[in-house]
């Protein structure tokens, strides 16, 4: 660590909750919601969007093509490591009969991450690092375009985001986001989250 990189405690801590959380959740237990109250779904996934954006900087803006390549190296490869661990390891236990999940090939490696993450079954929890990577490059390609616009300002951005997010909700309930719109459902739903952090 460098000597003038200041580690951010509050937001280390706010993390770690967001992990319990999403374990709770998967295992189903309900000990924090309060009887029911807060489910967990309601807002583990936003606590990392929010943590993404509090942390994002302008400075991506200015070198966006660097950004995005930063963005490949920290959150894709590595997904796409796991997900060819995962990919093979479903392989191998095909051919002993238990099988689960889908065959390895192009289309589960590289096109269903972004599309589903449910490809081999026992990875779909990292579904939100390829739709994580996503609303990151839409946030910086969006920021950059209202910047040259001269309508770059935070609560119109919010605002953006939040009747996104609420549309996607309402498509959802009517069971529109599903499919081939699945991604575009889950992009709309987080961008709020992305940008509370950047409101705040």
């Amino acid at each position: 660590m460098k000597p003038d990189t200041k580690e951010n405690r509050q937001f280390r801590i706010l993390s770690a909750l967001g992990i319990i959380f999403v374990v709770a959740g998967h295992l189903g237990y309900d000990v924090f919601t309060v009887g029911g109250l807060f489910p967990y779904y309601s807002f583990h996934v936003f606590i990392f969007l929010f943590v993404s954006g509090y942390f994002y900087k302008e400075e991506a803006e200015e070198d966006m093509a660097g950004y995005i390549w930063g963005k490949c190296v920290t959150l894709l490869f590595p997904y796409f490591l796991w997900n060819l661990f995962y990919g093979v390891a479903a392989q191998v236990l095909r051919r002993t009969g238990l099988s689960f999940g889908e065959e390895l090939s192009f289309r589960t490696l590289f096109l269903l991450p972004f599309s589903s993450g449910h490809q081999f079954l026992y990875n779909f929890s990292a579904w939100f690092v390829p739709a994580l990577f996503l609303v990151e490059v839409i946030n910086v390609l969006m920021r950059k375009v209202l910047g040259l616009l001269r309508l770059k300002n935070e609560c119109l951005i919010l605002a953006g985001c939040l009747i996104a997010g609420m549309a996607a909700i309402y498509l959802a309930i009517g069971g529109h986001v599903w499919g081939i719109y699945k991604l575009p459902g889950r992009l709309l739903l987080m961008l709020p989250g992305f940008q509370m952090g950047r409101f705040l």
